[in-house]
């Protein structure tokens, strides 16, 4: 477990916009490289939603790249900040349900007896090349709960307004 601080919507976006930037600095590995080729002579054609970045148990796509588009579309508008960190609830969502694999897992043993005891900030869920970490689990887990803080304090809002309302 991992104490964290609370993050504001914007600064939840930022791993995956840093994702999409990555790309077009063609700083991704494998299938999610912008070029390729001795000279970089040839750009991926694939569609941004069909580079998967990361699947969770039985391949349950999680984050894809065009998700991270989404997220540096979002940070660059001010436009639905909340549903663009969709992707990182759902990797919180499957990481409480021991759904991601390998490391990531929350539980591990043949009767789920053990508790991954890594701190979330070292669970790497995407590297650049070169390895260094785009996004972790804790990144992931911080933008669940910014969400959930976001979401909470504009029924509050919307409560107040109403009881105002009421009243008068």
């Amino acid at each position: 477990m991992s104490v964290m601080k609370e993050l504001s919507l914007a600064q939840a976006l930022m791993p995956l916009a840093a994702i999409a930037d990555a790309y077009l600095a063609n700083e991704l590995d494998d299938e999610a490289r912008r070029f390729w080729g001795k000279n970089h002579e040839h750009e991926n054609q694939t569609p941004h939603c069909d580079i998967e970045l990361y699947a969770g148990r039985g391949g349950r796509e999680l984050l894809t790249l065009a998700d991270c588009f989404v997220a540096k579309e979002a940070l660059s508008t001010g436009i639905d900040l909340d549903g663009a960190l969709e992707p990182l609830v759902k990797i919180t969502r499957a990481f409480h349900a021991n759904e991601l694999d390998d490391e990531a897992r929350k539980f591990r043993g043949e009767h789920l007896e053990h508790r991954n005891e890594t701190p979330w900030k070292e669970i790497e869920l995407v590297a650049g090349r070169g390895g260094y970490r785009l996004l972790t689990l804790e990144d992931a887990i911080a933008g669940s709960a910014a969400r959930a803080q976001a979401r909470e304090e504009a029924r509050r809002v919307e409560q107040a307004r109403e009881e105002a309302y009421g009243a008068a």
